[in-house]
């Protein structure tokens, strides 16, 4: 016997860690207390819309960076 199957070394992915950028697009919209506020304004808009339309390319860059980061290469 080569060895006990409960004894199998863990392999580890670096890039997993990577996965942890995905908690900003999932948990930031959550958290409406951060941006709930008329003031500023931004060309007429309240912060509350404004900072929303913000967030969504800055989401998008995070996803599109951690796809790219944790893809495997073949």
């Amino acid at each position: 016997m080569q060895g006990k199957p409960d004894q199998d070394p863990v392999v580890r992915d670096p890039g997993r860690l990577w996965n942890l950028l995905l908690l900003i697009p999932i948990v930031l919209p959550l958290c409406p207390f951060l941006f709930n506020t008329k003031d500023p304004e931004l060309f007429g808009f309240p912060f509350f819309y404004w900072f929303q339309l913000l967030l969504l390319p800055v989401l998008v860059i995070v996803t599109v960076a951690v796809y790219h980061l944790t893809k495997r290469r073949s």
